[in-house]
């Protein structure tokens, strides 16, 4: 598959439409809400996507820590490769951030 092709397919959903079931390719916009008009019948509706990084951190109260993680992994692995290397920025910065915090604390209290 070409990069072209790989990048069309990671930032865009093949959906269809809610009243001639006509395949459409929208843009994923997460957060965002999109206007989409159907080439077939001329139908206009509203598609929504919720941002990935909302839906991996979602925990269940009723479940163990064990396995929410496991269930946040599962869907880490569901995500789109761009979003995963966002996912992944943010939390190596954060961890970077925390590092470098406690060892100011380790150095100013030493």
């Amino acid at each position: 598959m070409p990069i072209s092709n790989m990048k069309k397919h990671m930032s865009s959903q093949v959906i269809p439409c809610k009243r001639c079931s006509k395949r459409l390719r929208v843009p994923i916009k997460p957060g965002k809400r999109l206007s989409v008009e159907c080439a077939g019948c001329g139908l206009e509706f509203i598609v929504s996507f919720k941002s990935p990084f909302y839906e991996v951190f979602q925990f269940d109260g009723k479940k163990s820590l064990g396995d929410n993680l496991k269930q946040s992994l599962r869907r880490y692995g569901q995500l789109p490769d761009n979003a995963r290397l966002k996912l992944m920025a943010l939390v190596c910065l954060f961890t970077l951030f925390v590092l470098v915090l406690l060892g100011g604390l380790v150095f100013a209290f030493s």
